[in-house]
């Protein structure tokens, strides 16, 4: 059900964007152009923060929300404010050492960069629930 909801969502944002009239479409494709239009849009997102950065540093730049696209930065901007985050047992690019760790029962594994449930594994033991 949540697969075919998605895939309803995705299917509806694409037919707004393509869409030449309507307010929101053009402000989407406007925000989606100055965002990630440029090598320098990409680039701020690989960029990882840390949450004891102060807040001058996480907005030194124009739109600087493009920094919390990667999940890594979004995690430690809510940590800089309180905000309880899901545990993260690995963190990494060496699939090797991320093998070698022991996990709970259920876990999930995603990409730091990425949207949608591209590359996302919803472990139960050594099962990933998304190859239903």
């Amino acid at each position: 059900m949540i697969a075919k909801l998605k895939s309803k969502l995705k299917a509806v944002f694409k037919k707004v964007l393509k869409q030449d009239g309507g307010e929101f479409a053009k402000r989407i494709r406007h925000r989606n152009s100055e965002f990630w239009g440029s090598a320098e849009g990409k680039m701020i997102k690989a960029v990882p923060m840390d949450a004891s950065a102060p807040l001058a540093e996480w907005q030194n730049i124009n739109n600087w929300q493009r920094r919390l696209s990667n999940k890594h930065n979004s995690i430690e901007f809510a940590k800089k404010f309180g905000c309880r985050v899901p545990m993260l047992y690995w963190e990494g690019k060496d699939l090797a050492d991320f093998r070698s760790k022991s996990f709970p029962e259920h876990y999930v594994v995603k990409p730091t960069l990425g949207a949608g449930s591209k590359l996302v594994f919803l472990m139960n033991g050594s099962y990933n629930l998304m190859d239903k």
